[in-house]
């Protein structure tokens, strides 16, 4: 409420505890909760501020490949809607605010299960038009890598693919005097040239010189 009285146009967000101290109500250590991802309190002691829209809750979430939590390994990636749901999911039907997720991501590999977990999000996202922030940009986070390539400058594009199904909006050009930045990618390298197929014939050889005019 102090923060709003400063500034009446700023959301207050709102992340979620972890299991420890954890929220009344939880499953502890049990819940599989990731850091900032227990909003199960909220059930008892929701956010009041005085003016309650500019309230928004911003849990976290990540995958397999981040962390191997235990609902991974059992109904997975089926159960994983009830999992968010119990965490903090509900928060929007409880109470009427919305949520924004403050982290998700990973490293969207094949061998965790962690892109079946992205594809798994992505619908989940969609399906509650839930607005979300992905970790990371950068590429030297050990837990999720990023969206950058370890050159700093490449990008994921398995990573970029399953994003674009999100819906965004545009946030430089609600700024004053914001303008889209137009990123401009270097073209790849051209191949290198392939051999002939037959080493070129050698070339013919030097014409005779004239003959000398005869004696006088």
């Amino acid at each position: 409420n102090h923060v709003l009285e400063k500034c009446t146009r700023w959301l207050i967000f709102v992340e979620g505890v972890s299991a420890e101290p954890g929220a009344p109500g939880d499953k502890g250590n049990n819940g599989g909760y990731w850091w900032g991802g227990n909003l199960v309190g909220v059930h008892r002691a929701p956010v009041q501020l005085n003016n309650p829209k500019r309230l928004v809750y911003s849990p976290h979430t990540y995958g397999p490949g981040t962390y191997p939590q235990a609902y991974f390994r059992n109904g997975f990636p089926q159960g994983l809607p009830n999992v968010w749901n119990e965490h903090w999911a509900f928060v929007t039907e409880a109470t009427g605010a919305p949520i924004v997720i403050g982290e998700w991501g990973g490293k969207n590999d094949d061998w965790s299960g962690d892109h079946t977990w992205h594809i798994a999000m992505v619908n989940f996202l969609k399906a509650k038009k839930m607005g979300s922030f992905y970790y990371c940009l950068n590429p030297n986070s050990e837990d999720t890598n990023g969206i950058l390539l370890a050159d700093w400058r490449s990008i994921d594009m398995n990573k970029m693919n399953l994003l674009r199904q999100l819906p965004y909006t545009p946030v430089l050009p609600l700024l004053p005097g914001g303008k889209p930045i137009v990123v401009k990618m270097p073209p790849p390298p051209s191949p290198p040239p392939h051999p002939p197929p037959h080493p070129p014939p050698p070339p013919p050889p030097p014409s005779p010189p004239p003959p000398l005019p005869p004696p006088p």
